[in-house]
């Protein structure tokens, strides 16, 4: 349903995110703040609850998320509304956790 991309730029350790990862700050207020308490984005990165729901394989989605948590991701940028800089990486992994413990 969805094909999501994320760019990952060696030389700055910066990940550059459209809709796979959101990130609303407290800035945010009325109707955007409001949605984005439902979606699970608000002051924290997070994939939309939305997003969550459409991954149609947990396993293989967790595969892909896994390389990427490989990357040393120190800065993350994002389509809506924030640049993240501080804890990017442990921001990232957390964003992530839902997936549940690794299966080594």
């Amino acid at each position: 349903m969805i094909n999501e991309t994320v760019w990952f730029h060696r030389e700055s350790r910066t990940l550059f995110a459209t809709d796979l990862l959101f990130s609303f700050s407290p800035r945010s207020f009325g109707l955007v703040q409001i949605v984005a308490q439902l979606l699970g984005v608000y002051d924290k990165v997070a994939m939309s609850r939305t997003m969550r729901l459409m991954v149609k394989s947990q396993a293989a989605f967790k595969r892909s998320i896994e390389e990427m948590l490989a990357w040393p991701v120190e800065r993350i940028v994002l389509a809506h509304d924030q640049i993240i800089e501080d804890n990017a990486r442990a921001k990232f992994v957390e964003a992530f956790g839902w997936l549940g413990p690794d299966s080594d």
